[in-house]
């Protein structure tokens, strides 16, 4: 599951992720866990960003949205998900800040 939700996420939705959050973005898919009793997958992932001022405006809203058309893509509609998301810069064009 881990790898096909990668799949959409990184190949399939990769030029709109990228106008989402800047030019080199890409998403890590940690884990996906189900729990029965809730009929709801939860699943753990990274968004590596590439435009930080893409990321302030868009936030994590972008990525549900994604992931939103990539679960009904996977045919999981009848399921819920719940998207944990943590963030990482994947290049700062900042260099003066550190020095």
């Amino acid at each position: 599951m881990e790898r096909a939700i990668w799949l959409y996420l990184n190949k399939y939705y990769k030029e709109d992720l990228e106008l989402l959050y800047g030019v080199g973005s890409y998403v890590e898919i940690i884990y996906v866990n189900k729990c029965i009793n809730k009929k709801i997958y939860i699943i753990s992932s990274k968004l590596f960003v590439g435009d930080l001022n893409l990321f302030e405006n868009t936030g994590e809203y972008g990525l549900n949205y994604l992931m939103g058309n990539a679960w009904g893509e996977l045919c999981l509609d009848e399921y819920k998900f719940l998207l944990h998301i943590s963030f990482d810069l994947t290049h700062s064009d900042n260099s003066s800040i550190i020095s």
